[in-house]
């Protein structure tokens, strides 16, 4: 499986999980562990987690690193020209790809959490929880539970909290 590691925001590393075994890394506690690369050691400690976002702080060696990670779905999404929920961090919330709306989880004037679910859509047959990036009051919803979405088709429309 592929994944796609984001450094900084920059650099787009793929990381195949056989990539993953070879690492050497002994925990040095809760949140701190020592990586073995090319012969350098290097102490690496965890600042921050957003697991809805899979976004990671690190510490290492004293300097900040920022690391989100994408799943091989995302990966695949993203080849395509598709965007992911992730990307997502609008007032106008649109469908990622064509699809068919199963459910609608909120209510117009209804309020919502960042990671609350707005809508699942069946895609590429497998079901896509939108998941709202921020809080908001749902403004207005312009489809249906049934209803056959297409790519950018407007979903959902946010206001702020």
């Amino acid at each position: 499986m592929l994944y796609k590691a984001i450094m900084n925001d920059q650099k787009e590393y793929l990381i195949e999980e056989e990539d993953l075994n070879g690492l050497d890394i002994v925990s040095k506690g809760a949140d701190q562990f020592h990586l073995l690369v090319g012969g350098k050691g290097h102490l690496i400690r965890l600042v921050e987690v957003d697991y809805l976002a899979r976004t990671f702080v690190y510490e290492v060696d004293g300097h900040p690193l920022r690391i989100q990670l994408k799943t091989p779905l995302e990966v695949q999404i993203d080849d395509m020209g598709y965007e992911t929920g992730a990307a997502l961090a609008d007032s106008e919330i649109k469908a990622p790809m064509p699809g068919l709306v199963l459910d609608i989880r909120v209510q117009e004037g209804g309020h919502v959490s960042k990671g609350d679910p707005l809508i699942i859509l069946e895609a590429m047959k497998m079901e896509n929880v939108i998941i709202a990036a921020q809080d908001a009051v749902i403004e207005k919803i312009f489809v249906q539970k049934g209803t056959s979405v297409e790519k950018a088709q407007l979903l959902l429309k946010l206001s702020g909290d």
